[in-house]
């Protein structure tokens, strides 16, 4: 009985631990983790943001739009499936319809077509927006606009680096969480069996007194 309780124990312990260890190594990738947009206001552009799943399993992207410039900015496909090793171009197009400094940010999220505790990872977009832009002006652009696998960029675009999750704050909560479960779980299994293990010898022991009681009475008789 004993040996079948370790048992489950172990079992469960072991489910557990793969459980964290998948959630905790998936990754999230995307290859533009920000861009610089100078328009003209009301000039509507499409750029896309390089979504690529470079883990070992497929898994469901979805895509939501937050910021300044939320209602302006229209993905073409918020959720699809990449294979693994799969990339994808994800397309999306953005306007301002009056004159400034906005920020917005396009959060893209990687779940495991198989589970539901994923990673997320945020491409912000800076669209500077005015009336009418010079020839001129054009030099304010950042310096840093440049990437080397796309053909996304024109003179009105900046875009900088590649950006990588490899947690979330979900997944250090589940860690955590399932550390203490187990804690708890081991403990209360210990003391069970102490208990049950002290019961039985207490019950042992007052079946020996009884046993001794009886004998003496039966000598007492004699």
């Amino acid at each position: 009985m004993k040996q079948a309780k370790i048992c489950t124990i172990f079992l469960i312990f072991l489910i557990l631990i793969s459980f964290i260890s998948f959630a905790a190594s998936l990754e999230a990738r995307i290859g533009n983790s920000r861009m610089v947009l100078r328009l003209e206001t009301g000039e509507k552009i499409e750029k896309y943001i390089k979504v690529i799943n470079s883990n070992d399993v497929p898994v469901n992207i979805s895509m939501t739009v937050s910021g300044d410039l939320a209602d302006n900015i229209k993905i073409e496909d918020n959720e699809f499936t990449l294979s693994p090793g799969e990339e994808k171009n994800a397309y999306f197009t953005i306007y301002s319809d009056k004159e400034g400094s906005f920020e917005s940010k396009i959060n893209v999220a990687f779940t495991p077509t198989e589970g539901k505790n994923g990673v997320g990872i945020v491409s912000t977009v800076i669209v500077i927006a005015k009336g009418e832009w010079s020839n001129d002006s054009d030099s304010d652009v950042s310096d840093s606009n440049t990437d080397s696998d796309s053909d996304n960029l024109d003179d009105k675009i900046g875009i900088t680096g590649s950006a990588v999750a490899s947690s979330s704050a979900a997944s250090i909560i589940l860690i955590l969480s399932a550390g203490l479960f187990l804690v708890a779980l081991l403990v209360f299994l210990v003391l069970v069996l102490k208990r049950k293990s002290s019961g039985r010898l207490y019950e042992a022991n007052e079946s020996k007194k009884g046993e001794r009681s009886k004998f003496r009475k039966r000598s007492d008789l004699k």
